[in-house]
């Protein structure tokens, strides 16, 4: 049998490092589109061969999967968190 320290070690090592994989992506989209021109028809502009469009849904989809991994962190940190802030 486990023991449960190490279990809760597991899962917040998996989500630490998950959420470290996909910072990646939200990293390169915001540069990607920090790159591209703004305005109307902005939509149509291209990096890499991927249109801004493209570029703004990843960002969205890997930055909303960030902030929920965050979340989950501080879930699952919420006691330590608690002790901090109780000092």
């Amino acid at each position: 049998m486990v023991h449960p320290k190490l279990k809760d070690m597991k899962l917040d090592l998996i989500v630490d490092l998950f959420a470290g994989i996909v910072f990646i992506p939200v990293i390169v989209t915001s540069i990607a589109l920090f790159l591209l021109p703004d305005g109307k028809h902005s939509g149509l502009a291209t990096l890499f061969g991927v249109d801004k469009v493209v570029w703004t849904n990843i960002h969205t989809v890997t930055g909303f999967l960030f902030i929920a991994l965050v979340v989950i962190h501080l879930v699952l940190h919420y006691k330590y968190i608690y002790a901090i802030i109780k000092r």
